[in-house]
């Protein structure tokens, strides 16, 4: 009886430290996932070229992406492909490819519940804020992943998220990000 009695204070008292540590963790370091890739292609450089596409480590377990895309032409209609991957046994599509119209999307962020999942967690940090044409540089700037702007759950792992840009009927551009980690909320 009074080993059963230490080792039930033992169960306990390791519980407490091991959620204290993960409450701990997840104060200091709010990130959804650890950004690992950042990938930025022109199909034609004299329409489209990228300036900046890099991945920034910042305090320790965190990092940010910048993706600076200089217009050569003004972009006055564009449809868009993003799809969602898992890494599992090679990158496998995992719940999302949707494909939209983004001058009717942005006239109604409303209208596309998967696309605006997906602009509501870039928008503060980029300037594709309003409708076609589009006639200045496109930035995403100190672009993260926090566990705030991602509401839905997600098991832990890789993930990786395919953009496929066509611009004025031609294919423009191609943007993928990947990232590890994940919470289950």
């Amino acid at each position: 009886m009074k080993f059963s009695a230490t080792l039930s204070a033992a169960k306990f008292s390791f519980f407490f430290i091991f959620s204290f540590v993960l409450l701990l963790d997840h104060a200091l370091c709010d990130s959804f996932c650890k950004f690992s890739n950042v990938r930025c292609h022109s199909y034609d450089k004299s329409k489209i070229v990228f300036k900046s596409c890099f991945l920034k480590a910042v305090r320790g377990e965190d990092s940010y992406m910048k993706v600076h895309a200089q217009l050569k032409e003004v972009g006055r209609e564009a449809n868009v492909s993003i799809r969602l991957l898992k890494r599992a046994n090679g990158w496998k599509p995992f719940l999302y490819k949707v494909h939209f119209d983004a001058c009717k999307f942005m006239k109604n962020t409303r209208a596309n519940p998967v696309a605006e999942f997906f602009y509501n967690i870039m928008k503060e940090y980029s300037n594709v804020n309003h409708t076609c044409p589009y006639d200045h540089d496109l930035i995403l700037d100190k672009f993260r992943l926090s566990s705030d702007l991602v509401k839905l759950p997600f098991p832990i792992g890789e993930y990786a998220v395919d953009t496929t840009w066509f611009v004025n009927g031609q294919l423009w551009a191609r943007v993928n990000g990947s990232c590890r980690g994940a919470v289950d909320m």
